[in-house]
């Protein structure tokens, strides 16, 4: 069995496929599987995952109805040979010595991070490291926190981690599932080795199809759920910086959409979401201004008949 299954969604990516695939078969720590996840494509991106399969056997093709990124992920988790798995997004690509800089590190620890680099529109590339993290609890601080990088891609993550808790993605997300993942297996992580300047990972920002560039009320919101959800992970730890998290992001979600389109989306999914109180203003780690503008929304909500 290999030691490594490096997993990668696909939705008419047929475009970007070549240069993901070929940046992962050009590693120098060869010991891996590649699972190319077809997520119901519609263009021609079976048919080059396809060809690859046929030319390197340590490509496996997975062919499902469309479902979303997470339904495609989680077939791969369920199908993976290998001890540990990565994640890649299709239009992103990694250096050849990826693996070889985590694998020395997969005796000490569940997972292992490692930096990134953006590339942003007008051919703009920037170096993004990964804060450092020795433990679980101060990589679960961060993520709480949203301090760095919060998606999952790009790291190395025992595979356990996932099938002995029964961890999956979150198919009812449009948006930071990811993020959510990435909490939960860190609250059951024994050990993390972060690499903060191995800037190996490199994430397409300039696709403009990418979740990322084509946001929505409906998926900045799934932040908000998220903070709900996370609760009973977390098991009492950070509650103060799960509040203070859950206050950027209404503060977030007003300043992008307005306090009267906020509400009316947050009143439509009442039950999956936490309001906030007047006390969580009253003890956040912001400025005065930011406290005037929460207390303003809040105030606002409640006469809407958000509590």
């Amino acid at each position: 069995m290999p030691l490594v299954s490096i997993i990668v969604p696909i939705y008419n990516a047929e475009a970007y496929i070549p240069r993901c695939v070929d940046s992962i078969l050009k590693q120098t720590f060869t010991d891996f599987e590649l699972l190319l996840v077809n997520d119901g494509s519609r263009d021609g991106s079976l048919d080059v995952c396809r060809r690859y399969a046929a030319e390197d056997s340590r490509v496996r093709v997975l062919d499902k109805p469309n479902g979303g990124v997470s339904s495609a992920r989680n077939l791969g988790i369920e199908s993976a040979q290998a001890e540990w798995v990565m994640f890649a997004d299709a239009d992103d690509w990694i250096e050849p010595n990826t693996l070889e800089l985590a694998v020395p590190y997969v005796d000490e620890c569940d997972i292992v991070r490692m930096a990134w680099v953006a590339h942003l529109p007008g051919d703009v590339v920037k170096n993004k490291p990964v804060r450092n993290a020795t433990t679980p609890d101060e990589l679960l601080r961060h993520l709480v926190c949203r301090r760095g990088k919060l998606a999952i891609w790009g790291a190395l993550l025992r595979r356990d981690l996932f099938i002995k808790n029964d961890i999956r993605f979150d198919d009812s997300y449009r948006y930071a599932e990811d993020w959510l993942a990435h909490l939960k297996i860190v609250c059951r992580s024994r050990g993390v080795k972060t690499l903060p300047n191995a800037y190996v990972y490199h994430y397409d920002m300039a696709n403009m199809g990418s979740c990322i560039n084509n946001m929505s009320i409906e998926k900045r919101a799934c932040n908000v759920r998220l903070c709900h959800d996370i609760k009973s992970d977390l098991a009492g730890r950070f509650t103060k910086e799960l509040h203070d998290t859950l206050l950027k992001v209404y503060m977030e979600l007003v300043a992008e959409y307005g306090m009267e389109a906020t509400c009316d989306y947050l009143l439509s999914i009442r039950s999956q979401i936490d309001f906030f109180s007047l006390w969580n203003i009253v003890v956040a780690d912001f400025g005065l201004s930011k406290k005037l503008k929460l207390f303003k929304f809040w105030r606002y909500a409640r006469k809407r008949g958000l509590k």
